[in-house]
């Protein structure tokens, strides 16, 4: 049976996503998700967006749209 990061993992991928993201504080791929112990609930899904935001480390980004109303 999948466990939840399984789920969330095969759910981004079939609607076209790259990862989670919280909006900088933390960002995670595909290949590495939910790596850490944080609580991701307030995480969005994301696309890999590189060199968009040069003080910010994460390179997960929520759609524009999303990205107005957090």
């Amino acid at each position: 049976m999948p466990d939840v990061r399984e789920i969330v993992k095969r759910w981004l991928q079939e609607h076209g996503y790259d990862g989670l993201t919280n909006l900088c504080d933390c960002g995670c791929e595909l290949d590495d998700l939910m790596p850490c112990s944080n609580d991701v609930s307030g995480c969005v899904p994301g696309h890999k967006v590189e060199g968009r935001d040069p003080d910010c480390p994460c390179a997960i980004w929520p759609d524009e749209e999303e990205n107005d109303v957090l």
